[in-house]
């Protein structure tokens, strides 16, 4: 027989999993902003380049950012209905989203890293704007909509620093350190500038 009490309800799973709530809302919210707001069509300069380059599956200027232009390609096979040059607007809004749903956690595990005492509404309340005004943030928001490595650059380092704070939360070990390994691997097939970080995440852990 099932034991009813052990079943949990609704709300408790809403508890449980606010956080990831909030993160994908987040995520979702912000998705639909850029989206909206995307450039429709060919850019000029770097985008341009990038946008050429990712549709016919060659190499930008150096250092050639090979997983953004490996990610570019695959996104503008995908069967979208628009152009080349639109999808991989797109792709930068969907990847400047995911890394809005990523700081919203590493934000929450650091105030409460970082806080010693144990308020977990206010930590959820103070991450939730913190992420919201840098997702509208103009640098941040420009960056959203064009084709540019900054998206998928912000993505990895939200990456980072969630996967070690949530590593530092949760005390597991070396093995702990996989997902924060693995995006610190992608930063460096994508952006140099993952190289400053190294240090940092060293003298952490």
């Amino acid at each position: 027989m099932i034991n009813l009490r052990k079943v949990p309800s609704m709300g408790d799973v809403l508890k449980r999993h606010s956080e990831q709530w909030i993160a994908g809302g987040l995520a979702l919210a912000f998705l639909v902003l850029y989206g909206f707001t995307t450039a429709p069509a060919v850019l000029y300069g770097d985008g341009g380049e990038l946008q050429l380059a990712a549709a016919l599956a060659g190499i930008a200027h150096p250092t050639g950012y090979p997983l953004y232009l490996i990610l570019g390609w695959l996104w503008t096979r995908l069967p979208l209905s628009t152009s080349p040059a639109h999808e991989m607007n797109l792709l930068s809004a969907l990847m400047m989203a995911a890394a809005i749903g990523l700081f919203y956690p590493a934000c929450r595990r650091f105030l409460h890293l970082a806080t010693s005492a144990q308020r977990p509404a206010l930590q959820h309340a103070i991450a939730l704007v913190a992420t919201a005004l840098l997702g509208i943030a103009r640098l941040f928001w420009s960056q959203a909509i064009i084709t540019e490595v900054y998206a998928l650059n912000a993505l990895i380092v939200a990456g980072m620093l969630n996967a070690l704070f949530h590593w530092l939360e949760s005390e597991k070990g070396w093995r702990g350190l996989v997902p924060l390994a693995i995006w610190a691997g992608l930063g460096l097939a994508h952006h140099r500038t993952t190289l400053l970080w190294l240090p940092a995440l060293v003298l952490v852990i």
